[in-house]
């Protein structure tokens, strides 16, 4: 099954409700620790616990998880973050704060030329170019998107939250676009 960035908002509600709705913080999935602990891990207050990819054809066939890690995840949100859903060869990944699950940051690994192609055209229409990513990227700041493609493949890392929107959206672009260029290290 493929998902889009449009079909992920309305699923976006139904997890936050969901979450919002649980008394407990989110149950952390494992990871594969790294062999050392980032400068950024200290400063997150947590440690490197996922796994790189050192390439995307590891990445498609494992998980999209080991694209990104908890430090870097955590740097960018501002919050500790833990991975609740490894989408495993679907390519999606899921991040929520520790503390409260209704933060939460979603990585999809896309390869599906017509998938790419689609959204790709959708966001052209709405969303601003970022210029030196990839091969051609997208910033959405209503969906707290960006969306990157290079070669035949493409990424999104979104953040759904109205404080993308009420709060600095300059500086919650500049965290996005700085996870993007941490996924196409790895990429």
């Amino acid at each position: 099954m493929r998902l889009n960035s449009m079909a992920i908002v309305p699923a976006l509600g139904l997890v936050l409700w969901i979450g919002a709705c649980s008394s407990s913080p989110p149950t952390a999935l494992p990871v594969t620790p790294a062999a050392a602990p980032s400068a950024p891990a200290a400063a997150a207050g947590g440690s490197d616990r996922t796994a790189t990819a050192s390439s995307v054809d590891t990445a498609a066939a494992g998980s999209a998880c080991r694209l990104l890690t908890l430090p870097e995840v955590s740097t960018a949100t501002g919050r500790t973050m833990v991975v609740i859903a490894d989408g495993g060869a679907t390519g999606m990944c899921v991040f929520a704060a520790a503390t409260d699950p209704s933060n939460v940051l979603y990585l999809q690994v896309r390869t599906d030329p017509s998938d790419i192609s689609g959204l790709k055209q959708q966001l052209e229409a709405l969303s601003t170019h970022v210029p030196g990513l990839g091969d051609d990227a997208f910033w959405n700041a209503t969906a707290g998107e960006v969306f990157v493609q290079k070669g035949a493949r493409a990424f999104s890392v979104i953040l759904p939250s109205l404080a993308n929107l009420t709060s600095t959206p300059d500086a919650v672009r500049s965290r996005m676009v700085a996870l993007a260029r941490s996924v196409l290290s790895r990429w």
